[in-house]
């Protein structure tokens, strides 16, 4: 009994007149993802992880090598009947069904136009691992476009279902990076030794979300917290980086339960000093517009400070309602606006 993860990075796609173009985020943010898996409370351990990702400059991995690792991950988890959490994370190429909203393509290395069924369908990736009935709780996180560019073939699960326990009611949460028929989008992100690599949009502000910027008053981070901060903080740092990408969230609730919850962290807040230049009213909300305290001032030369919790917040000046958004880390903050 535990929790398990089925992560996929595919950098590498088939240059062909009818192929993908080669991505430079998708294998650092699966990376990262795992990563982050280790890092919980309770963390997963490599046995109960199933990655797969692009290896050098190899067009890998193809639709087989992912059925492959599948299979792996049937027979593992069919030995542990009743298990807690399921991380279903892919970061690659999508591509949107034509007349589908809610059906996406999840594209492995071999995919063409030609071959449009070398992928994964989400939704019924979706019904596969939940009809699998081990699981409590299901997450599938989709890092990909969505256009739809093209009739592309949508095809079943590789695999026909296959039932492994017979827990019929779990708790579904997914989130797609962007809108249907809309892009996902990588940026130049400063990485180890202040080098600048490309990372996916969704999974940098994913991530900041998970470690605790998303987190409540009690430092939990759930499906409704979660998605609130995607829903703002992808565009917000997708439109600093010049595009627009708004994600798209949805929960099924079952076996009784109102959220899910996916870690609980130490609240830690950091002190914040607050310079204002003009007098005047600013209202302070965090990443979810809330608003958190109403600051009124009169002598210019004035500092105000505040501890907050790490994340995003907005200051709107009343008089003519312009915003400054920035960001709370680890270390001491001066806001002057």
């Amino acid at each position: 009994m535990g929790s398990y993860a089925f992560v996929v990075g595919v950098n590498n796609y088939v240059q062909d007149p009818d192929g993908l173009q080669t991505l430079n985020g998708a294998v650092k943010d699966s990376n990262d993802f795992v990563n982050w898996l280790k890092s919980l409370n309770d963390p997963l351990p490599d046995e109960n992880i199933f990655h797969i990702k692009s290896l050098n400059n190899n067009v890998f991995p193809k639709k087989n090598d992912a059925e492959t690792k599948l299979m792996e991950f049937i027979n593992a988890v069919g030995n542990n009947v009743i298990n807690e959490k399921l991380y279903f994370y892919f970061a690659g190429h999508g591509v949107g069904h034509p007349d589908e909203v809610d059906h996406n393509l999840l594209c492995f290395s071999d995919w063409t136009k030609k071959w449009s069924n070398n992928a994964f369908a989400s939704v019924p990736a979706i019904s596969f691992f939940r009809y699998m009935g081990v699981f409590k709780e299901i997450i599938f996180i989709f890092d990909c476009c969505r256009t739809r560019y093209f009739r592309a073939r949508l095809s079943e699960f590789i695999t026909q279902n296959i039932r492994c326990g017979n827990f019929n009611d779990a708790s579904v949460y997914i989130a797609y990076s962007t809108s249907y028929d809309d892009e996902a989008h990588e940026y130049d992100a400063i990485g180890q030794n202040g080098i600048l690599e490309k990372r996916g949009v969704f999974t940098e502000v994913l991530l900041e979300g998970l470690k605790g910027a998303a987190a409540n008053e009690n430092g939990e981070v759930d499906n409704n917290t979660l998605s609130a901060y995607l829903m703002k903080e992808v565009n917000t740092l997708a439109q600093k980086k010049g595009f627009s990408q708004k994600p798209q969230c949805s929960v099924i609730l079952g076996n009784g339960n109102d959220r899910i919850v996916f870690t609980s962290i130490p609240v830690v807040k950091t002190q914040i000093t607050f310079h204002f230049e003009i007098p005047d009213e600013y209202i302070l909300n965090d990443s979810k517009d809330k608003t958190l305290e109403s600051i009124v001032t009169v002598d210019p030369n004035a500092d105000f400070i505040r501890q907050l919790s790490k994340g995003y917040y907005t200051l709107i000046r009343n008089s003519n309602k312009e915003e400054k958004i920035f960001r709370v880390t680890d270390s001491d903050n001066a806001i002057t606006f």
